[in-house]
């Protein structure tokens, strides 16, 4: 008789170590069965995860991340028919307080460089004036004041500005300070004023043409205040 080889030899004990279905399990003697089904009880682990109908441990653990809580809705302010709200007019309010604060800082800078002048052995001890460093604290003053909306105050600043501007011999900046304070007067005399003198500081200037032209804005009343 010929002997069997590997491939061709089978007996109920190798078959045990064959993948086996279920449908196959009855044929086969008990040794064969237990290692049969332990063998399906593994493969199916591995493809389901787990056990019959238990639940796999990612699925036991896993818990869905609680939502954030939500804001309480913020209160919204009222609304004023016919203008702005109050919250806006107090915004307001501060910011021209602020600037106010910054102008009169400014404009006493500027009063600081500019002492009065003294006659006799008290100006010897007295401090000097500096018109060009006040001009620059004066201009300061104004351009806060206008922002402000504080005018009478910005014109008298660019007054101040002007006339160091006029002591240092430099009357083109003086006249264009003067240019500034005019559309911020408050009754056309003073604007008229203003502007004649910012004409004659373009004159000593050797600006007859820039003179002209101030004294021409002034006529056809084309300077309206911002």
């Amino acid at each position: 008789m010929r002997p069997l080889d590997k491939q061709s030899h089978a007996c109920s004990s190798c078959a045990a170590h064959q993948p086996v279905s279920p449908r196959r399990v009855e044929a086969l003697p008990a040794h064969a069965y237990t290692r049969a089904m332990s063998s399906y009880a593994n493969d199916r682990d591995n493809l389901f995860g787990g056990g019959g109908g238990a639940k796999s441990k990612a699925g036991a653990t896993t818990k869905a991340a609680p939502s954030p809580p939500k804001a309480a809705p913020r209160a919204k302010a009222p609304l004023t028919l016919g203008g702005p709200s109050a919250a806006t007019l107090e915004r307001k309010k501060k910011a021209s307080a602020a600037l106010r604060q910054k102008a009169d800082d400014f404009l006493a800078a500027g009063d600081a460089l500019m002492p009065p002048k003294k006659t006799g052995f008290a100006a010897l001890m007295a401090k000097k004036q500096n018109p060009l460093f006040a001009a620059s604290e004066y201009a300061k003053a104004a351009n806060a004041y206008a922002a402000a909306d504080l005018r009478p105050e910005a014109v008298a600043a660019f007054e101040k500005a002007a006339a160091c501007h006029a002591a240092t011999d430099a009357h083109h900046t003086a006249a264009q300070e003067l240019e500034k304070a005019a559309p911020l007067a408050d009754a056309d005399p003073r604007r008229l004023d203003l502007a004649l003198r910012a004409a004659s500081a373009w004159i000593e200037a050797g600006e007859a043409l820039r003179a002209a032209e101030t004294a021409m804005k002034c006529a056809t009343k084309k300077w309206v205040a911002p």
